[in-house]
């Protein structure tokens, strides 16, 4: 399960997520409008490291049951 190939997919997922919940962030900022010079950096990180923790809980709790050295389901 923890082969080079498995850990290489689970962190392009991991970033993936994380760069996806990062951009939610802009619909949290107190700014008003959408400008990424307004936004908190700590709202940032966390919004970015919730999602990669997110991804990388699914991708170990699904590898079982996927394809081998692979964290996704199908």
């Amino acid at each position: 399960m923890f082969s080079k190939d498995f850990c290489k997919k689970l962190a392009e997922r991991a970033i993936s997520t994380g760069a996806q919940a990062v951009a939610t962030a802009f619909f949290f900022s107190d700014a008003g409008a959408i400008n990424a010079f307004d936004l908190d950096p700590k709202l940032v990180a966390g919004f970015f490291i919730g999602g990669v923790v997110a991804a990388i809980v699914k991708g170990l709790a699904s590898a079982p049951f996927g394809p081998e050295d692979d964290p996704g389901l199908v």
